[in-house]
């Protein structure tokens, strides 16, 4: 059995647990939340809640938990985000028209759910809306606004929030990075622990994120001829994206008190007055809204830190 530990999920899996010894499980779930905060893991989590075959679910260790905890089990389909089509859909829905494999139950974890059209959504509400009583649907997805309305009037949505430092950190060492090296990479990057990884992952966004910091820092500072020129070092598009989003992140972490801030964070909060740091989420969540407009990358830069500055000067 593959390594199963869920990490900053207390809240989420007392919840459920108790909704299934009570029978009040729904018979739809959607797990919303940033990427790489282990939705996909807690939805084979609540998986093993509902097809464990011992009475304390889930026990981890029977023959159901074993075989979903290594993605094996017949009665538990997999649909993944970048393979949804509207045949894949119909499959699926036919699929849920057949009596189980194994059991009295099947799963069906639709990952990455947000990637569907509007007619693969559609699709699939016929099953959601007239369920029987042997399937279950968990979904896994970013932004809950995606979806249609229909589909999330028949779902229980259930947010997946950050961790604390302790609980990413814990889970950054059982991924064998160093203890001290996890601190440092919570410090600069937050308690998102799948964004850390691939960020250890990709030198080019650890570049981007330490360009962030430094841009970050002055606009903290009130330096705009600095700003201006660390946003004019990129002249492509999504590298601009990323490092607007990074900072946009930092702001928001600076009107939020935290446990754990890192400089740059605590600069903006000290240079800034709240509604300062209000108005500058405000006007970055515009400016990232642009990504789908083809925009010239230079013209982008300059305009980015003028935009910034109206509103902190």
């Amino acid at each position: 059995m593959q390594d199963f530990v869920l990490f900053g999920k207390r809240n989420v899996t007392d919840r459920l647990k108790f909704l299934h010894a009570e029978g009040r499980m729904p018979h739809a779930i959607m797990l919303t939340g940033a990427k790489g905060l282990g939705k996909k893991l807690l939805a084979r989590w609540c998986t093993m809640l509902m097809m464990c075959e011992k009475e304390d679910a889930p026990c981890m260790h029977c023959r159901s938990c074993r075989n979903i905890s290594n993605e094996e089990h017949p009665d538990v389909i997999y649909a993944k985000g970048e393979k949804y089509s509207a045949d894949s859909i119909r499959d699926i829905v036919h699929k849920s028209s057949l009596y189980p494999n194994d059991g009295e139950l099947r799963v069906v974890i639709f990952e990455d759910c947000d990637e569907m059209s509007e007619v693969q959504q559609n699709l699939l509400l016929k099953a959601i809306e007239e369920p029987s009583k042997y399937n279950r649907y968990i979904f896994t997805c970013e932004n809950p606004a995606s979806m249609l309305s229909t589909i999330l009037s028949r779902v229980v949505n259930i947010p997946v929030s950050e961790m604390t430092s302790e609980e990413c950190k814990s889970c950054l060492v059982l991924k064998d990075i160093d203890e001290e090296e996890a601190k440092e990479y919570i410090n600069k990057l937050g308690t998102n622990p799948g964004k850390i990884l691939s960020a250890i992952a990709d030198k080019k966004q650890l570049e981007l994120y330490d360009s962030a910091e430094k841009t970050a820092q002055y606009i903290a500072d009130g330096n705009e001829y600095l700003t201006a020129r660390e946003f004019a070092r990129y002249t492509d598009r999504d590298e601009l994206f990323t490092i607007l989003s990074i900072i946009y992140e930092k702001v928001c972490r600076a009107v939020r008190p935290e446990e754990n801030e890192d400089k740059t964070v605590t600069a903006l909060k000290e240079n800034l007055s709240f509604k300062k740091l209000y108005l500058l989420s405000r006007r970055i969540e515009e400016l990232t809204a642009l990504s789908d407009f083809n925009v010239n990358a230079r013209v982008f830069a300059a305009y980015c830190s003028s935009q910034i500055f109206e509103i902190i000067a």
